[in-house]
C-alpha cells in the first residue's frame, strides 16, 4: 500500500485500522479508573506496547440507509481487552444502550456536528474547541456521549482528522465526568496513525 493511500482517511471515509500514538496522546489511566476498568486491566492496557493495541474503523451505511461508524478495539494475547462500539450516526436526541464487560450498560448517542456542538451544559468547552480549532476549515466532527447507566459518569468525546506533529492523524479528544464516588473532570486525547492492512 502507498503511502498517498495510507492517508486516504477523512471524516467522510474512517474506515481502516489504526494504532494508538502512545506519544502524542495523553494517559487514559483516569478516565478508564472512573468507568470503573478494574486496575489490573488498566495497567496491562497502560505498559502495552503500541504494537499490541489497534483500533478497527467500519464506516458505512446500512441496508435501512442509516449511518454507522462501527469500532473494534483489540490487543494481542487479551480477550477481554476487546471492546466493540456500534454506533448509528443519527441524532443527539437518539439514545442506544449498549453492555461493556466492565463498565455495565451505557447509553450512547453520535451525530455530526461543528463549533456549535462542543458544549457541555450549555457552556462552550475549550478543551472540546481544540477538537475544532486544529482540523482542517470544513471538517465536520464525529460527536459521541456516553453515560454509564449505573456509575454516574458520562464521556463526550470529538473524533477528528488533524495535522499532528507533521502528519495527518486520527484524535479523539473527550471530556469525562464523574458524579460518583466524587465530582471530578477528567481530559483526554488519543491520537492515532493509520496501518497497514
Amino acid at each position: 500500500m502507498a503511502d498517498s493511500d495510507l492517508y486516504a482517511f477523512s471524516m467522510d471515509k474512517l474506515s481502516g485500522r489504526y494504532r494508538v500514538n502512545k506519544d502524542l496522546s495523553t494517559s487514559i489511566d483516569s478516565v478508564m479508573r472512573i468507568q470503573r476498568i478494574p486496575w489490573l486491566v488498566r495497567k496491562v492496557v497502560l505498559n502495552a506496547p503500541a504494537s499490541a493495541s489497534s483500533m478497527l474503523f467500519q464506516h458505512y451505511l446500512a441496508e435501512d440507509g442509516k449511518e454507522h461508524v462501527d469500532t473494534l478495539q483489540g490487543m494481542t494475547g487479551m480477550p477481554l481487552a476487546k471492546h466493540k462500539i456500534n454506533r448509528v450516526v443519527d441524532d443527539k436526541a437518539k439514545i442506544t444502550v449498549f453492555s461493556d464487560p466492565f463498565a455495565g450498560p451505557i447509553r450512547l448517542s453520535c451525530w455530526w456536528g461543528g463549533l456549535e456542538d462542543t458544549h457541555i451544559n450549555g457552556e462552550q468547552n475549550d478543551y472540546l474547541r481544540e477538537a475544532w480549532e486544529g482540523s482542517a476549515e470544513g471538517t465536520k466532527l464525529l460527536l459521541t456521549i456516553y453515560s454509564s447507566v449505573d456509575y454516574g459518569w458520562t464521556v463526550f468525546e470529538v473524533t477528528t482528522v488533524q495535522e499532528i506533529d507533521g502528519q495527518k492523524r486520527l484524535a479523539t479528544y473527550s471530556v469525562v465526568t464523574a458524579t460518583e464516588p466524587k465530582h471530578e473532570v477528567v481530559h483526554s486525547r488519543v491520537v492515532y496513525d493509520p496501518m497497514r492492512a
